[in-house]
């Protein structure tokens, strides 16, 4: 009997979600799973365009004044953490994919482009602390930088991209890469930190 009741009460919670995000979700074809913990502070901003999904159970917390979007027939798989805080904003483009158990956190603004694909474990975060000054770090020695992913941009499992990357059209990020720096267009790289170790044509 529990379990029955657990389950009405997650259909209930995502229903009231929805109801919450946009009333004509459930008519525009976005989808967000009921198992789907939403954090959503007054004044953010959660917007999904036609098609767009967010799936079982993922997290979106989203904190006053900072926003999220999703494009059309964009899609977030199961598991991963998606926060925007501090005034972060995080842009997801058309037809880009967000593999399982992906983390996604903005202080500033991480823009992700249209047909991208993200392998699961996969680490992007604009902000970072500096090491630099001895002692006990405080939030002064926390700092920011956008980061920018192009379009068509595939990157694999466990990659993690740090604040002030910007990575171009078309490239390729091999599985187990840290990118500290620019990527080419183009540009094939791997290794920790990542590398240009060929081109696509």
């Amino acid at each position: 009997m529990g379990r029955i009741v657990r389950y009405v009460a997650t259909v209930l919670r995502g229903l009231l979600y929805k109801a919450c995000i946009d009333a004509t979700v459930l008519t525009t074809g976005r989808w967000i799973s009921v198992s789907t913990k939403l954090v959503l502070r007054r004044g953010a901003t959660l917007k999904l365009d036609r098609g767009a999904i967010i799936r079982e159970f993922t997290r979106v917390i989203i904190e006053q004044g900072c926003s999220v979007s999703l494009g059309r027939n964009a899609c977030v798989e199961r598991g991963g953490e998606i926060t925007a805080a501090s005034g972060g904003a995080i842009s997801i483009g058309d037809g880009t994919y967000i593999g399982n158990y992906c983390n996604i956190r903005s202080d500033e603004s991480i823009s992700i482009g249209a047909d991208c694909f993200l392998a699961q474990f996969v680490s992007i975060v604009d902000g970072a602390y500096s090491f630099k000054r001895a002692g006990r770090l405080s939030r002064e020695d926390y700092a920011t930088r956008s980061v920018q992913i192009g379009a068509n941009v595939w990157i694999g499992t466990s990659v993690v991209v740090l604040p002030g990357v910007s990575i171009g059209d078309g490239a390729v990020v091999g599985a187990g890469s840290v990118v500290t720096k620019p990527v080419p267009p183009n540009a094939v790289v791997a290794g920790n930190p990542a590398k240009v170790i060929s081109w696509r044509s």
